[in-house]
């Protein structure tokens, strides 16, 4: 149950931040709370217990949720644009229609999550564990997945234009129909149960040096069969058991504190 002072001081996002400035050692207990269509922009939440909490349409863009434990939240059509999702727990919440457009959820913990229509348009998600997530029509477009756990997940219908996929777990995974035109597939892990059926995929990049175009422009194309058409396809690595062995990725990132810092090479 959420604590009742920490209820009232949210309302108010000046004297919440200078709170947890002047307390950083108090953890917020803010779980079941109904805090639904609140202006929360700039509010630190870093390490707060939301678990179970109704932030539906809440504003949350450029918000602190580092470390922040949002298990079963209800974070539905909310605008979490630009917010520091570090290691986040995500894990079973709703981010149905939710906006995560530039969001760092890199480590974020997000098994089971429903994120149907959800827009992560340019977001990192590196080394994010997605097992079991609903992804479907989600809009993933320029998005840094790289050696993210994609285990099972659902990714119907997804937008993937341009994204990262490098070194991610894709065994289980359901790319039906999704659009991967321009995706960047270096290193990612996938085996008979990863579906590539009717995928829209025009070209794609298997190493920073290996692009394969298929000229199927908007037609539908069976992905794992093209790719092993192509004189490269050894660049796509078949296993039976999940495991995080990527040998690299590509956009690496470093940490000062708790906050991720990506370099571009």
């Amino acid at each position: 149950m959420a604590n009742q002072n920490h209820l009232n001081l949210i309302r108010n996002i000046h004297e919440w931040n200078k709170w947890r400035l002047q307390n950083p050692y108090s953890i917020p207990d803010l779980s079941n709370a109904d805090l639904q269509g609140l202006n929360l922009a700039n509010v630190n939440l870093g390490d707060a217990n939301l678990k179970g909490a109704n932030l539906q349409g809440c504003n949350l863009t450029d918000a602190d949720l580092t470390k922040a434990n949002l298990h079963q939240a209800n974070l539905k059509e909310a605008n979490i644009r630009r917010a520091n999702c570090y290691k986040a727990n995500f894990t079973f919440a709703n981010l149905e229609k939710a906006y995560l457009s530039e969001a760092d959820l890199s480590m974020a913990e997000m098994e089971s999550v429903n994120c149907q229509y959800t827009d992560f348009t340019e977001s990192y998600l590196i080394k994010a564990n997605l097992t079991n997530g609903n992804l479907t029509h989600s809009n993933l477009q320029g998005a840094v997945l790289t050696e993210a756990n994609l285990l099972g997940c659902r990714l119907v219908s997804a937008n993937l234009r341009e994204a990262d996929l490098g070194g991610i777990i894709g065994t289980y995974t359901d790319f039906y129909g999704a659009d991967m035109s321009g995706v960047s597939l270096e290193d990612w892990h996938i085996d008979d149960t990863t579906k590539l059926d009717y995928v829209i995929c025009d070209y794609c990049s298997l190493s920073p040096n290996k692009s394969v175009k298929f000229y199927q422009g908007l037609t539908p194309i069976n992905l794992r069969l093209e790719l092993s058409k192509s004189a490269d396809s050894s660049s796509v690595k078949k296993q039976s058991t999940p495991a995080y062995n990527a040998s690299s990725v590509r956009k690496n990132y470093l940490h000062q504190g708790d906050s991720p810092y990506l370099v571009f090479n």
